[in-house]
């Protein structure tokens, strides 16, 4: 069976001013849709505020280092459509990195299972393995490929986190067509995975 994807994170980190990213400053640049009643709620850990824009609207934190807009399956190209209008309204941000995060959730069938080897790991007497996997970064062109397969004890089958960003100088001025080529993306994490852990994503 096929790894299905499960929650796409959109996210670009930098320097940025949380005193701008209001979500009525957002809202006027077109990220929202008219209408829509937004939910703003501040962050415990530090400084910093998380909001949304309906029941199946994207999730948005703001923190002073980094951005990030979460959404379903069904959504990444709307996570990267919305970052891409933020980053042409704030052209000067200074940036790091932008890229989008990717969770793919495999079945309990034994062929999901045996996609993350053993690699020879044996659990000691009081001390079980409880979770054992692959990484590996992959480059193709600018972009950079994360890859994590994972298997842990507890859970019904295996997981594959996948990171894929663009860095480097000049970033602003490339980010638009990388981050509104969401599908791109995944095929190329498609053919990644294929060629390089012999799974199947859907």
């Amino acid at each position: 069976m096929a790894f299905r994807l499960k929650s796409v994170v959109c996210s670009a980190q930098g320097a940025w001013n949380i005193y701008i990213l209001q979500p009525e400053w957002l809202d006027r640049k077109g990220v929202f849709t008219p209408g829509k009643p937004v939910l703003v709620e501040a962050l415990t850990a530090g400084p910093g505020f998380r909001f949304s824009a309906g029941k199946k609207a994207l999730q948005w934190v703001v923190n002073p280092f980094q951005v990030t807009v979460a959404g379903g399956p069904d959504q990444g190209a709307e996570t990267g459509a919305g970052m891409a209008v933020l980053l042409k309204a704030l052209p000067e941000t200074p940036l790091r990195n932008v890229g989008f995060q990717l969770e793919f959730r495999g079945s309990e069938s034994v062929k999901d299972q045996e996609a993350v080897p053993d690699l020879g790991l044996k659990s000691a007497p009081g001390e079980p393995v409880l979770s054992r996997g692959v990484s590996l970064v992959v480059g193709r062109g600018e972009t950079r490929y994360h890859l994590r397969l994972t298997r842990d004890a507890d859970a019904p089958g295996p997981t594959l986190d996948v990171t894929a960003f663009l860095k480097g100088d000049g970033l602003a001025a490339r980010a638009d067509e990388f981050l509104q080529n969401f599908g791109g993306q995944v095929e190329a994490v498609r053919d990644i995975a294929a060629r390089h852990l012999s799974i199947t994503l859907a």
